[in-house]
């Protein structure tokens, strides 16, 4: 049974990672591929890139895309994988963002794994962390947490119970798993607020 809500607790937090990453290319190329919105009567409306009805909303075709992958690598001996937030904000400040830049870091892979593994293994763990120290911070979202303190310092409406939504999925996610922590932080937002993150897109058609 452990075994089993490990492997759950693993894809869950794959699938939130990748979605992630889909909004943060969203935010910073200022798009809404991967946002969900709904009409008037709350129904969703699913458009495609060209913004025309599409039968498969980005979000619905990114996470069956990824559970193909990670099931056809399954037959070659791999492991799973997903989309990854401080590589996609490191490949979007190298000027990346469209198919080639896909491409060519999926290549790039390729070419690691099978060629130049010994030498990628000479890289320092120091080097790396550093790496991925410094693309974190790029990462998170310091105007965001500042302005939700903010807000709770100043006593506005609503704003301390937010905030203190926020501290209690910082503090889950830390202590015990990202699973547990950000679905205990969407559950608080739609028990104290109906309007929540879940609505917070909607937009009459």
């Amino acid at each position: 049974v452990g075994h089993h809500t490990c492997a759950v607790s693993i894809a869950f937090i794959s699938l939130l990672e990748t979605l992630l990453a889909a909004r943060v290319v969203d935010d910073r190329k200022c798009e809404e591929l991967c946002t969900f919105f709904y009409d008037e009567n709350g129904e969703l409306v699913i458009t495609g890139p060209d913004g025309k009805p599409a039968s498969v909303d980005v979000p619905t075709s990114t996470v069956l895309s990824l559970a193909a992958g990670n099931g056809l690598s399954v037959f070659f001996g791999g492991f799973g994988g997903c989309g990854l937030v401080p590589q996609t904000v490191l490949n979007l400040n190298s000027g990346g963002g469209g198919l080639i830049s896909v491409t060519s870091y999926a290549a790039t892979m390729i070419l690691f794994a099978l060629v130049l593994a010994p030498i990628v293994g000479q890289i320092s763990v120091p080097a790396l962390a550093g790496i991925m120290v410094a693309v974190s911070l790029d990462t998170m979202q310091f105007g965001p947490t500042f302005d939700a303190a903010k807000a709770a310092w100043a006593d506005e409406e609503g704003s301390r119970i937010r905030f203190g939504v926020l501290v209690v999925t910082a503090v889950l996610c830390y202590q015990v798993d990202f699973a547990v922590g950000i679905v205990s932080g969407v559950l608080l937002d739609r028990a104290i607020n109906p309007g929540g993150i879940f609505n917070q897109n909607k937009t009459p058609a």
